[in-house]
């Protein structure tokens, strides 16, 4: 198994398991309401989490949250967010977090860089905030990739939706 084989097996399992039991507590969408985006060409779901899309070394999760007591608010929640990033990687950088509306709901945006088992990442990540949830969108990729991948992450982002 050549060396960049095993790499992505690795990379796969490490963003499955974060995008599973990042964020403390899971939550399934209440009223029918839930986030939903557009995928670009070329990407297709993982095998082995239908809320997973791949291509490549890239993913993108979507995936409802609680907001704990101590993080209710969208600001607070993101806050939150990083400060559980910042502890699973190294080197962890973050970039000025935006605000923006989807389907009239408060969100916020962000990109942060890090390294975990030896790996340089590059995440994108927008929470969309509805009915005390964070409805979340993270996007990530080796570092080395993120570049590339960086417009369809931006057009998935841009077709965010809550439905």
């Amino acid at each position: 198994m050549s060396k960049r084989i095993r790499k992505f097996g690795s990379l796969s399992a490490f963003l499955l398991a974060l995008a599973v039991v990042f964020v403390p507590v899971p939550a399934v969408a209440q009223g029918g309401s839930r986030l939903a985006v557009t995928a670009p060409a070329g990407w297709s779901p993982h095998p082995s989490n239908a809320s997973m899309m791949m291509k490549g070394t890239g993913t993108y999760t979507l995936k409802p949250e609680n907001m704990p007591s101590e993080a209710n608010t969208p600001d607070s929640f993101t806050a939150f967010a990083q400060k559980n990033f910042a502890k699973s990687f190294s080197n962890c950088k973050f970039s000025t977090v935006t605000s923006l509306k989807v389907s009239g709901n408060e969100a916020r945006c962000f990109e942060f860089t890090g390294e975990v088992s030896g790996m340089k990442m590059t995440y994108l990540v927008l929470y969309v905030f509805q009915g005390g949830r964070a409805h979340s969108l993270v996007c990530g990729s080796l570092a080395d990739g993120f570049a590339a991948l960086k417009p369809d992450y931006e057009k998935v982002i841009a077709s965010a939706r809550m439905e």
